[in-house]
């Protein structure tokens, strides 16, 4: 299991590499921009299912952006 921290550096990680901007990722998710910077500071980890799966939909379509 990820900590908050390692979860935060994984999640800017992966966000940054696909090409995606704040903003877009949370367009994504149906969320402000605050909230994926609250993300990617590790104060912020969801806790709603719901929002984990559209962040991981999110990012498995930009995967190829990736490649």
């Amino acid at each position: 299991m990820l900590t908050n921290r390692e979860f935060a550096r994984r999640f800017k990680q992966i966000r940054m590499q696909s090409g995606a901007s704040q903003i877009e990722t949370a367009k994504a998710i149906y969320r402000n921009e605050n909230h994926i910077k609250n993300i990617e500071s590790g104060s912020d980890i969801y806790q709603q299912w719901e929002i984990f799966f559209k962040i991981v939909w999110f990012f498995l379509m930009l995967l190829p952006r990736l490649f």
